[in-house]
């Protein structure tokens, strides 16, 4: 499967509804499809990330638009594909930040193209920098049969808030992790699965040895689970824009945390 990639950002200033027309990249008759933006006074500043085809990862240079100021942030990530392939994961970070988390849909011999937008204003204190990296990351097999770190960081003693981002995405014999057997189930029928360990996740967070959280992921189906077929056109819930999960360390650890040492 190859996949054609295009990534941009669009900046919402502040009243009425403004509808940008966006060219798909893979329609034959390249249709547009109609976006309502929310701005006030100002029509929308649009920037072009990046615009690729083949093996990733990709990075590029980033910087905002120049006399663009906004309230909200919209990212767009559209791609199109043709020919057989499964579901693939895929990302996108910013300065490091990863912005977005995704899978891809179930291509086809005709050809699809799909449409990922998603909010990322929380993440403005980012996108104001100047020349930063903005990756992308989507891990692919083309072949015959298919066509188609670890960082110690400081808390200020100033800081007033400090919230861990989580992503989660299963993957493998983890896949359909909410339907697997127990272990000993697994045993005493010998049966010869891979998929064990029940059909409960549960992430825990820990800092310098402290559980300061945890979090039991939603289950995200891709469009490859279960049968593909139930996934065209629409696809399950989080599976082109997988959920992250926040973890607020001062308003309870502030204790624990106040003084400027690494922790990890």
């Amino acid at each position: 499967m190859s996949v054609d990639r295009r990534l941009f950002v669009v900046y919402k200033g502040l009243l009425t509804s403004v509808l940008i027309a966006i060219q798909s990249l893979a329609s034959p008759h390249r249709s547009l499809i109609y976006v309502e933006l929310s701005s006030l006074n100002m029509i929308p500043c649009i920037r072009d990330l990046m615009q690729y085809s083949g093996s990733p990862p990709v990075s590029v240079a980033y910087s905002p638009p120049e006399n663009c100021s906004w309230t909200h942030v919209a990212l767009q990530f559209n791609a199109s594909s043709k020919g057989e392939q499964y579901d693939r994961i895929a990302a996108v970070w910013l300065g490091g930040a990863e912005l977005l988390r995704t899978s891809t849909a179930e291509p086809t011999d005709e050809g699809i193209f799909w449409t990922v937008t998603k909010d990322v204003t929380r993440y403005s204190s980012i996108l104001v920098n100047q020349n930063i990296s903005l990756s992308v990351m989507l891990e692919n097999l083309v072949n015959d049969i298919y066509t188609g770190v670890y960082k110690r960081v400081i808390i200020p003693k100033n800081a007033y808030k400090a919230v861990i981002e989580i992503y989660v995405s299963a993957h493998g014999y983890d896949e359909f992790w909410y339907s697997n057997p127990p272990d000993s189930y697994i045993q005493m029928n010998n049966l010869t699965t891979r998929r064990g360990h029940g059909a409960y996740r549960e992430v825990l967070v820990n800092i310098d040895e402290n559980l300061v959280g945890s979090v039991v992921p939603f289950p995200v189906i891709f469009t490859g689970g279960i049968n593909p077929l139930y996934w065209e056109p629409l696809v399950s819930i989080g599976a082109f824009d997988l959920p992250s999960y926040d973890i607020d360390l001062l308003t309870i650890f502030r204790g624990f945390y106040s003084t400027a040492n690494p922790i990890s």
